[in-house]
């Protein structure tokens, strides 16, 4: 995912246009690896949101 969007970014750029949400998830991802999430499938991007937060983000699967 993160090779994705740098080539988004770096598209971008050479064409002139902001990708600021791109920029952004980037961003998310990089801190996820840092974290040491990258083994894992993508949604983990959330991880290092919820342990900066203490905030944990779960679907409610009893209620569907």
């Amino acid at each position: 995912m993160i090779k994705d969007l740098n080539l988004a970014l770096v598209s971008g750029a050479e064409y002139h246009v902001p990708l600021h949400f791109a920029a952004l998830a980037s961003q998310a991802y990089e801190a996820a690896r840092a974290a040491g999430y990258s083994d894992r499938y993508h949604p983990v991007v959330i991880r290092p949101l919820e342990e900066l937060t203490g905030v944990e983000v779960r679907a409610d699967l009893e209620n569907k």
